[in-house]
């Protein structure tokens, strides 16, 4: 990341940066960590709940919850794209020691990151 001016990216400039983002997305509050050969930059901003508005800082902790999922369908969904993976084949061909809970689950977790049997409403765009 560089900034506007010559050199690397400053501590102020990525704590305007995630300010400008977070109020074009509307998210209560982010931290945001780079790593360049300078050092590690942090930032923070907003509150980690509306509610109490206590405050974000770089140390805050999110509870991940189901983001995950969001992360893992886009990259199935780039795999898809480009022909390097078939979303009916079975998720054990390509993770064979995936071990799960609901065995049956195991068995399809990749299908069932698409909701729908209409390719428009699948976030691939083709299941």
């Amino acid at each position: 990341m560089q900034s506007s001016q010559t050199g690397p990216v400053t501590a102020e400039e990525l704590r305007t940066l995630l300010e400008e983002l977070t109020t074009a997305y509307d998210v209560p509050g982010a931290t945001l960590a780079v790593l360049s050969p300078e050092g590690l930059l942090t930032t923070a901003t907003g509150v980690t709940n509306l509610g109490t508005g206590v405050p974000v800082t770089p140390d805050t902790l999110f509870q991940m919850g189901s983001i995950t999922k969001l992360y893992t369908t886009s990259a199935v969904c780039r795999l898809v794209e480009r022909g390097l993976l078939d979303l009916d084949e079975p998720v054990r061909r390509h993770l064979p020691d995936l071990r799960l809970g609901d065995e049956d689950a195991a068995r399809r977790v990749v299908g069932a990151s698409c909701p729908s049997s209409s390719p428009a409403a699948s976030p691939c765009g083709t299941c």
